[in-house]
């Protein structure tokens, strides 16, 4: 919780349930991890968003923040 994660790669899937955003993040040094963000987030990022991301044009980072207490649904930063 509360650490930021550089974005290393974003892609624009398409999945069982319709677009889905796959970020490719840098966990450590030597490690990367891939992680499907929620549907919701599928409309935010534009084609030039992600382009933009995978030619390092832009440095963000994701951020995992905790769970809405009323919905329990994840609360995601991206930085």
């Amino acid at each position: 919780m509360n650490t930021a994660y550089p974005i290393e790669r974003a892609e624009k899937l398409q999945a069982r349930f319709g677009e889905a955003i796959l970020l490719t993040l840098q966990e450590s040094p030597l490690t990367s991890v891939k992680v499907f963000l929620p549907r919701r987030y599928g409309a935010l990022f534009t084609d030039n968003d992600l382009h933009l991301i995978n030619e390092k044009s832009v440095s963000l980072a994701f951020k995992y923040l905790g769970n809405c207490p009323t919905s329990n649904s994840y609360i995601l930063e991206i930085e």
